[in-house]
């Protein structure tokens, strides 16, 4: 039981490694489709931890008490490879945990990315339209046949300035909502081609 006892515990100490290793890759998402992605092979990995740990690591269990229980001539020896052994699971779990945790809070960001794409987009599609009409509006030949017709023409000119106030204020949010996207060192918004540049 002892040989037996100390060639699993070699082999899930291997086994654990092997996982240390791959949840201490520092690879992340660079997406929210790719972060979900990489949260459910992550739930994966979680979901084998969990069935290791019923299957390879209670056999352990089961042969670590035996030896105590019998009073091996080893036990010292036998009870700190078994308490190293747990250790690492668990700090291994630990490490599972704050990796999840991490991959959540990117997810949450990108989630908020996507939704300033998305507010910045609509904001500048409607800016964009008006823009285009005003300037037409604003280039167009004007003839008047009449004063009530200048008269006319100065009063819409005069609204069409108060205006400029809100467009002012419409623009300042597109500035604003640029700014905040830039703050995730992004290039590109996927859902439109305005950017604040070229408005």
């Amino acid at each position: 039981a002892y040989l037996d006892f100390m060639w699993k515990t070699d082999v899930v100490e291997s086994w654990i490694a092997d996982k240390e290793a791959q949840v201490r890759i520092d690879d992340y998402p660079d997406g929210l489709g790719s972060v979900q992605m990489y949260l459910t092979r992550h739930e994966t990995f979680v979901t084998g931890l969990d069935t290791f740990k019923e299957e390879g690591i209670a056999v352990i269990t089961g042969l670590h008490d035996q030896l105590i229980e019998a009073d091996h001539k080893n036990s010292d020896v036998i009870r700190t490879r078994y308490g190293n052994l747990i250790g690492r699971y668990e700090f291994l779990r630990r490490d599972a945990e704050k990796k999840k945790e991490t991959l959540l809070k990117l997810q949450a960001s990108y989630h908020d990315l996507e939704k300033l794409y998305l507010e910045f987009a609509k904001k500048a599609s409607a800016f964009n339209s008006w823009f285009e009409n005003f300037e037409e509006d604003m280039t167009d030949p004007v003839h008047c046949n009449s004063v009530e017709e200048v008269v006319g023409l100065q009063e819409a000119h005069r609204v069409v300035v108060t205006s400029l106030v809100d467009t002012e204020r419409v623009y300042d949010k597109l500035k604003e909502l640029d700014e905040r996207i830039q703050t995730y060192q992004v290039s590109v918004n996927p859902y439109t081609w305005f950017t604040i540049d070229n408005m």
